[in-house]
C-alpha cells in the first residue's frame, strides 16, 4: 500500500487491505520497542495508508471500528474474514470414524499461548477420553510445551493433507492472546475447522470471536486459564459433542460466512463500488 501510494495516478483508486495491525504485532513479539524510531515510522506509514485509501478491507468488525475512529469520513469498506475452500475442507463422511478429540492446527507460540493451550488440551483429552493432535511446523515447541506421546501426537504435514487430518478430530483448539493486534486477526484455522464440521474451543476475550461462537452454538469459550475453568470448558465441550447436529451446524455457518465464494463476492462488490465512484469522479 505504501508503494502504491507513491506509484498511483490521479485515475487510480487505492484499496487498502488491512490484514493486521502490523506495528502492534511487531511490538508484541518484541521485534521493536513501542515509541522507537522504527515504530513511529511504521505507524506514520499506516496512518498515511488509511488517509489515502479510497476503499478498505479488514478481517474483523472490531478492526473496522478501530480504523473508523481514526479517519472520518470513512471510505467504502468490507469486513472479509479469512476464508476456506469448502470444497476441500469438508466434514467426515457418514460412518467415518474419528481418531482424536482435540486438534490444534497451525503455528505454535507467539500469540497462540503455548503453555495454556497445552495444559487445556491435556485436561480435556482426559475428560473426552481421546488423544489430542497437534498439526504444526513448530514440532519442537509443541513437545517442549508438554505434548508427550502418552496423550498426544505431534506432526508436521503438507498443507494438502491438512483437510484429511482435520476430519480425524472432533473439535479444534486454539488460545489467542488478547492484545491490540488480535483485534485485527482472524485465524485461517477457524474457517477451515468449521468447514470440516469441527466446533471451536477458544479463550474468551477476543471480541470478534466471542460475538458468534456461543451464540451460534458452534463452540466453547474458555472463561479463564485455571484448572477449574479448563475442566468446566471441557465438560461443556463434551456435552456439545453429544449433539449430533454440531458438524452440520458448523459446516453451514462456514458456508454462509467463511467460504471463498462469499469472500470473492464481497471483494467484487467493493471493486464495483470503487469503479462506479471512479467513473463519476
Amino acid at each position: 500500500m505504501f508503494m502504491a501510494r507513491r506509484a498511483k495516478t490521479q485515475q487510480a483508486r487505492l484499496l487498502y487491505d488491512v490484514r493486521g495491525f502490523f506495528s502492534d504485532e511487531r511490538v508484541e513479539v518484541g521485534s521493536w520497542r513501542r515509541g522507537s524510531l522504527l515504530d513511529r515510522l511504521v505507524r506514520s506509514a499506516e496512518r498515511g495508508n488509511l488517509r489515502a485509501a479510497h476503499g478498505l478491507v479488514c478481517l474483523t468488525h472490531t478492526a473496522r471500528k478501530t480504523l473508523a475512529a481514526r479517519r472520518q469520513p470513512f471510505p467504502p469498506s468490507r469486513v472479509i474474514p479469512t476464508c476456506a475452500d469448502v470444497e476441500v475442507f469438508r466434514p467426515r463422511d457418514e460412518g467415518e470414524a474419528f481418531s482424536y478429540g482435540l486438534v490444534y492446527s497451525g503455528s505454535f507460540g507467539n500469540w497462540y499461548m503455548s503453555e495454556e493451550t497445552m495444559t487445556f488440551a491435556r485436561v480435556t483429552s482426559s475428560i473426552l477420553d481421546a488423544r489430542a493432535l497437534f498439526l504444526t511446523p513448530q514440532e519442537t515447541l509443541a513437545h517442549d510445551a508438554g505434548a508427550t506421546t502418552d496423550w498426544a501426537d505431534v506432526m508436521c504435514v503438507p498443507s494438502s493433507d491438512v483437510p484429511a487430518w482435520l476430519r480425524r478430530g472432533r473439535a479444534l483448539l486454539f488460545f489467542l492472546r488478547p492484545s491490540a493486534s488480535s483485534a485485527a486477526r482472524f485465524p485461517t484455522r477457524l474457517a477451515e475447522a468449521l468447514a470440516s464440521g469441527l466446533p471451536i474451543v477458544v479463550n474468551r476475550g477476543i471480541e470478534h470471536l466471542d460475538r458468534f461462537i456461543e451464540r451460534e452454538n458452534i463452540g466453547v469459550l474458555v472463561e479463564g486459564f485455571s484448572t477449574m475453568a479448563y475442566q468446566d470448558a471441557a465438560h461443556r465441550l463434551r456435552a456439545l459433542l453429544d449433539d449430533c447436529d454440531v458438524p452440520g451446524r458448523c459446516r453451514r455457518f462456514a458456508e454462509a460466512h467463511f467460504s471463498t465464494r462469499v469472500g470473492v463476492a464481497a471483494y467484487r462488490d467493493l471493486y464495483d463500488e470503487l469503479c462506479v465512484a471512479q467513473s463519476e469522479a
